[in-house]
C-alpha cells in the first residue's frame, strides 16, 4: 500500500506492464540486461522480480523492478525522500534493500506509458536489490517471533528520529488515508461495503475513534511511522539458533506509507497484521506488544488507546480492500488476503470488548517483563541509585567540611563513623564577606569577620575576605538538641605517631596583646594571659539582643580570671 490520499479513484491508476516491456525499461534505464522477468503481487503498483547477467552486475543476480502508480508517480521529491529513508535504515543496520542507480545517477525515473483508454500516463521506475526470505503469511507464527516484530516496529520509529532530509515535512501528510489520525475519511469509501453488518461493525469503530482517540493526540509521542508493516511486507528465514524461535526477519519492504504519526500508531499496525496470522489472535497482540515495549515503553495513554487503535486499522484495511476491489477486479485475490480472517479478528474484538481484551494484552507484556526481572537473590545492579533519607535540619546550618559526626551518621544510617559534606546555603546578613552584597547593607563585620581576618584592613592576602557565600554556623536555638553537640571534622583521622613532629604555635596574629583585648577603662593584668576556646557573640549588635538571634562562632580568646 502506497498510496491512498483521498482523492479521485482514478487518479490511482496501477500500471500495468507486461514483463518484455519491463526487460525493456531495465536495460534503457538501468544498463541490464534481464535474464528472467517474473511478476511478483503487489497492491497499487507493479513489481517484477529480475534477473540480470552482465558485466558488473553479477551472474543470476535478482532485483526488483519497482514501477509506482500515477498519482504516487506525481510526486517524485516524496520518492526521493523515501529512498533516502531506506538507504538511512540500511546504513543503521535494518535489513532493507538497496536502491540502484540509473545511468545518469538518479535513484529513480521517469517513464511514459501508452493507456489505450486514458492516453499517456507516467510512472517512476525503481530498481531495488532482491531481499531473501518469505513473508510471515507463509510460515507458522510463534510467540518468538510476534515478539522480534513488536521489537523491530519499534526500533524502526526509533532510529528514524535521527533521520534528516531536507523535504522531511513532505511526510506530514494531512489527506493520507492510511494514516491512522486520518480514520474519519473513512466514510468516504464505506459505500463499498453495501448496507449489510459489516458496514454497522466499521460506524461502530469510527464513533470509538472518535469519542477515546482524537480528543487524546495531543497526549501521544509523536515519530515517523513506517505505517504498513503487514505480514506480507516483513520477511523471515530460518534462524540459525533454533529452538523456540525457528525464524528470524530478514528484511523490511514497502516504505511508501511512511509518514509522521505517533509510536502507538505504529504498534497498533503490527498488533493488527500479526492477529490476522495468528491462530490465537488475542495473545497474539500482547506478544507483540511485549516486543514493542522493550524499546519503546508506552505511556498510560498510549495503552488506553491500543485497542481503539487496533480497531481502526481493521476497519481501514477491510474497508479499503472493498474499495480497490471495485477498481480492481482482477487484482482481487491479493487485495483481500486480510479480509479472510480480519472481519473475524474484528468482530473478536468488539464481542470480547475493550476490558477483556486490554486484560489479555497487558497480562501477557507483563509475563515478559517478570522474565527479564532479576530473581530475590540476584545482585542489584551497580546504577541503581536510592534516595537517602532527609536530613533532621536546614543545609544551610552546617558549614561545608564540619558536623556533628554522630549526629549527621545517625541520621543518614551510616553509623557513628561515616558523614558527608552538606552544601550550606549562601551567607546572609552581617556575617557575609566584606564587599558583597549582604555586606554592603550596612552592617559591620562580625567577631567572626574580624578573627578569621576578613575584614578590610591590612593583612596578609591570605586572611582577605572570601569568595561571597562563604558559610559560617549559626547559633542552634535554645531548645535545640544540637546546642551542645561537639564540633567533629568529617574526616576521623588517626592520631599522628609519637616519633612525629609536634604542631606547630598558631599564627602570630592568633595572639592579641593584653593590652589590645583589654576593654577600655579596666585595669590590665599583670598575671600571664590564659588561652581557652570559648564562644563569643559573632555580630557587632550589644548584648541586650537574645543571645539565641546571633549567631555564634568558636574563637581563641582570653578568659579574665
Amino acid at each position: 500500500m502506497s498510496s491512498g490520499d483521498a482523492g479521485p479513484a482514478a487518479a490511482h491508476a496501477k500500471p500495468a506492464f507486461t514483463e518484455p516491456q519491463a526487460a525493456a525499461l531495465l536495460e534503457s534505464v538501468f544498463g541490464f540486461k534481464a535474464a528472467r522477468v517474473q511478476p511478483l503481487p503487489s497492491y497499487d503498483d507493479q513489481n517484477f522480480h529480475v534477473h540480470v547477467a552482465g558485466a558488473g552486475a553479477g551472474e543470476g543476480l535478482g532485483f526488483v523492478l519497482k514501477i509506482s502508480n500515477s498519482e504516487s508517480s506525481a510526486h517524485a521529491e516524496l520518492i526521493a525522500l523515501q529512498n533516502d529513508a531506506i538507504a538511512f535504515l540500511r546504513a543503521s543496520g535494518f535489513p532493507t534493500a538497496s536502491v540502484c542507480r540509473t545511468r545518469r545517477g538518479h535513484t529513480a525515473s521517469s517513464c511514459p506509458w501508452v493507456n489505450s483508454g486514458s492516453g499517456i500516463r507516467s510512472h517512476l521506475v525503481r530498481l531495488m536489490t532482491y531481499l531473501p526470505g518469505r513473508p510471515i503469511a507463509e510460515v507458522p507464527v510463534g510467540p518468538a517471533l510476534l515478539y522480534e516484530v513488536g521489537r523491530l516496529a519499534a526500533s524502526l520509529d526509533k532510529t528514524l528520529e535521527r533521520f534528516q532530509h531536507p523535504d522531511l515535512g513532505l511526510l506530514h501528510r494531512e489527506d493520507f488515508i492510511w494514516n491512522l489520525r486520518n480514520l474519519p475519511l473513512l466514510e468516504r469509501f464505506v459505500g463499498a461495503l453495501g448496507r449489510d453488518g459489516r458496514r454497522a461493525l466499521v460506524e461502530r469503530v469510527l464513533q470509538l475513534f472518535r469519542q477515546d482517540v482524537l480528543p487524546k493526540l495531543g497526549l501521544f509521542r509523536q515519530c515517523l511511522n513506517h505505517g504498513d508493516l503487514n505480514d506480507h511486507n516483513v520477511l523471515v528465514e530460518p534462524s540459525a539458533a533454533g529452538g523456540d524461535a525457528p525464524y528470524r526477519v530478514s528484511g523490511v519492504l514497502d516504505f511508501g506509507d511512511m509518514s509522521f504519526g505517533y509510536y502507538v500508531f505504529e504498534a497498533a499496525i503490527a498488533i493488527t497484521y500479526m492477529m490476522v496470522e495468528s491462530p490465537s489472535p488475542l495473545p497474539a497482540g500482547g506478544h507483540v506488544l511485549a516486543g514493542f515495549e522493550s524499546v519503546v515503553p508506552l505511556t498510560a495513554a498510549e495503552r488506553g488507546a491500543l485497542f481503539p487503535l487496533v480497531c481502526a486499522r481493521f476497519a481501514q484495511s477491510l474497508v479499503m480492500a472493498a474499495h480497490t476491489c471495485q477498481l480492481q477486479p482482477d487484482n482481487r485475490e491479493y487485495l483481500m488476503v486480510t479480509a479472510k480472517t480480519g472481519w473475524k479478528r474484528l468482530q473478536l474484538l468488539l464481542d470480547a470488548g475493550r476490558d477483556a481484551v486490554e486484560e489479555v494484552w497487558f497480562q501477557t507484556a507483563r509475563s515478559y517483563e517478570a522474565a527479564r526481572a532479576p530473581g530475590p537473590g540476584a545482585q542489584r545492579p551497580l546504577n541503581v541509585t536510592r534516595p537517602l533519607p532527609p536530613l533532621p535540619f536546614p543545609a544551610g546550618h552546617l558549614p561545608v567540611g564540619h558536623c556533628p559526626a554522630r549526629l549527621l551518621g545517625a541520621a543518614r544510617g551510616w553509623g557513628a563513623g561515616r558523614c558527608r559534606t552538606v552544601l550550606p546555603a549562601p551567607l546572609q546578613g552581617p556575617d557575609a564577606a566584606p564587599g558583597s552584597r549582604a555586606s554592603a547593607a550596612g552592617h559591620p563585620p562580625s567577631g567572626a569577620a574580624r578573627f578569621w581576618g576578613w575584614d578590610s584592613g591590612p593583612g596578609p592576602a591570605r586572611h582577605r575576605a572570601p569568595p561571597p557565600g562563604t558559610p559560617v554556623r549559626p547559633a542552634p536555638s535554645p531548645g535545640d538538641p544540637r546546642r551542645r553537640a561537639p564540633t567533629r571534622p568529617l574526616s576521623r583521622r588517626r592520631p599522628p605517631p609519637p616519633s612525629a613532629a609536634p604542631l606547630a604555635p598558631p599564627p602570630a596574629h592568633f595572639r592579641v596583646p593584653r593590652r589590645a583585648a583589654t576593654p577600655p577603662g579596666r585595669r590590665a593584668h599583670a598575671r600571664r594571659p590564659s588561652w581557652r576556646r570559648v564562644f563569643r557573640p559573632a555580630s557587632g549588635f550589644p548584648r541586650a539582643e537574645p543571645r539565641s538571634s546571633a549567631p555564634r562562632c568558636a574563637v581563641l580568646a582570653r578568659a579574665p580570671r
